[in-house]
């Protein structure tokens, strides 16, 4: 699954802290997020920890870092295969030695 992450920052902490793993979350951090639908959107530090939120949660929480031109900031291209080794173990490609079925 291609999905297209943006860089942005956690302007207010207390719409996280409802959901899974949002206490790892600080204001002012800066992070990735990526829209998953038109109802929930991912938030991930770079690192470890991912979060799924709602529209307005989002709205609520994050701002998107924009460029010169007003156009948002795309994450590095590893940002999708960093979230997938982190949250899942492993990157879109399974291998035997792993021995996980998921």
């Amino acid at each position: 699954m291609n999905r297209i992450w943006y860089c942005c920052v956690v302007k207010s902490k207390v719409p996280l802290m409802t959901r899974i793993n949002g206490s790892h979350f600080r204001a002012g951090q800066h992070c990735y997020c990526s829209q998953t639908d038109e109802a929930s959107w991912l938030l991930f530090d770079g690192h470890r920890y991912a979060c799924v939120l709602t529209t307005d949660q989002a709205k609520a929480t994050l701002e998107t870092r924009r460029d010169s031109q007003n156009q948002r900031v795309l994450a590095p291209k590893a940002t999708e295969e960093k979230f997938l080794r982190s949250v899942y173990g492993q990157t879109g490609r399974r291998t035997r030695k792993d021995r996980r079925f998921w």
